[in-house]
């Protein structure tokens, strides 16, 4: 028996307390909590709500079945096999990216789904693997005390205060991103600067098929824009773009993600008899990380570590296998192994920011004319094509040949750009 199990009897300690009840804090949660770890999770909202960002990547899969969920993301969920990508051309068809086409064997479908319906599933089998769940708890601070301890102060609805003690913090709270901001770590991404606007419509037609559960990206001439089929006559439309272009807004956000949606030609076309369900939303300058990611006692994990943007669907991927990947690390802590757990938090830093380069190097490009060229124009020279497939299907952390390949890509995307003059303003290197 692991000596800290009962070596407290007051009902405020744990072994690991989550700050966030969403895809990355329950992830971790439930793993902890399976290894025999007494784990308090803290929501401050409650379930089900809403919440963007509703479309997975196949590699999600695997940790859907270690978490014992997959059979019931399934029944939640829309089937989707492929990313489809048009260009601002009137005459453009939508270029395909089936995931059975990947290079390593990676699964060959993700799915769609209500992020309401999602969040609140993964926050209910915490409670069934042993986790403390906390709904409309939020966590005010975090202090460390000596050995990696924290005391967390948690406010109720009521605004009742309760001072809590662990013996690890994880925090997974978000775009709050609590740690980072309480100890001014939060950095804004300086080469990504960007802006979205969303919501969620009816009477919006799905494509024919196997193709119907695909999610569909469009450039326009300031960004790009998805389409996320969700089942049910629900279709999730967002609009993302520079924060300059935003500001041109006149009248309501609803008028403005409409206006925007007509100005590429093969949305427009979707969009006809589009019904609002809900009110439209936006977020601004929403791409930052935080300079400081482990320490003794904590870890930052999902959107409180790094927060890019959505293109690739990339968010809720690497929130789910980022708290995987951060479970030895807190594990080996709470053992009592600090070698181990160095050499663990050093390797879950260097693992994600691989990652997190992977695929912030397509975004970062994306909306220039070689990018778009190239999408629009795919050749499998060299399993080039496969290997873009496998970054979209979310195999972004191993050394293997999709990296390999991957390079040459950004080969024959620079020197694309030699043949492709354009007065669009270029990423900065």
């Amino acid at each position: 028996m692991k000596y800290n199990r009962l070596m407290r009897s007051t009902d405020n300690f744990c072994d690991v307390l989550v700050i966030g009840g969403g895809p990355a804090g329950t992830t971790a949660a439930n793993l902890l909590a399976k290894k025999g770890w007494r784990v308090s999770l803290f929501e401050k909202g409650e379930h089900p709500k809403f919440h963007i960002g509703e479309s997975l990547l196949p590699m999600n899969l695997p940790i859907f079945d270690e978490l014992g969920v997959l059979d019931e993301v399934a029944k939640i969920g829309v089937r989707k096999n492929a990313a489809s990508f048009t260009s601002t051309s009137v005459k453009a068809k939508p270029t395909r990216f089936a995931f059975s086409k990947a290079l390593r064997g990676s699964p060959p479908h993700a799915y769609q789904v209500q992020r309401s319906k999602l969040d609140a599933l993964l926050f209910d089998n915490c409670r069934k693997s042993g986790v403390k769940t906390h709904e409309n708890h939020t966590v005010v601070s975090a202090t460390p005390d000596s050995d990696g301890r924290h005391t967390v102060v948690v406010r109720d609805v009521a605004g009742n205060e309760q001072h809590w003690q662990c013996r690890f913090l994880i925090d997974a709270s978000g775009q709050d991103s609590l740690l980072a901001k309480q100890n001014s770590w939060r950095t804004t991404n300086s080469r990504h600067s960007a802006a979205a606007v969303f919501g969620h419509f009816s009477d919006v037609p799905v494509n024919d098929g196997q193709k119907s559960g695909d999610i569909d990206i469009y450039w326009f001439e300031h960004g790009w824009m998805w389409f996320i089929p969700l089942g049910d006559n629900l279709m999730s439309i967002g609009v993302v773009a520079s924060p300059e272009y935003l500001k041109t807004r006149q009248g309501s956000l609803d008028e403005f993600l409409a206006a925007t949606v007509k100005k590429s030609f093969a949305a427009r076309k979707r969009f006809r008899n589009a019904v609002a369900l809900r009110s439209a939303q936006a977020i601004a300058n929403y791409s930052y990380s935080s300079v400081r990611h482990t320490g003794p006692g904590y870890a930052l994990i999902g959107d409180a570590h790094t927060f890019i943007d959505p293109v690739f669907s990339s968010g809720v991927y690497l929130a789910m296998s980022g708290a995987s990947k951060a479970v030895p690390m807190v594990d080996a802590w709470l053992n009592n192994q600090r070698i181990r757990h160095r050499f663990r938090a050093i390797r879950y830093e260097r693992t994600m920011k691989r990652a997190v380069r992977a695929f912030s190097w397509f975004i970062y490009r994306f909306t220039t004319p070689q990018m778009e060229y190239l999408f629009q124009n795919p050749r499998n020279v060299l399993g080039v094509e496969r290997a873009v497939i496998s970054m979209l299907a979310g195999d972004v952390y191993t050394k293997s040949s999709v990296h390999l390949r991957l390079l040459v890509f950004k080969a024959i995307f620079f020197l694309t750009g030699f043949f492709m003059p354009t007065t669009k303003r270029q990423p900065q290197e």
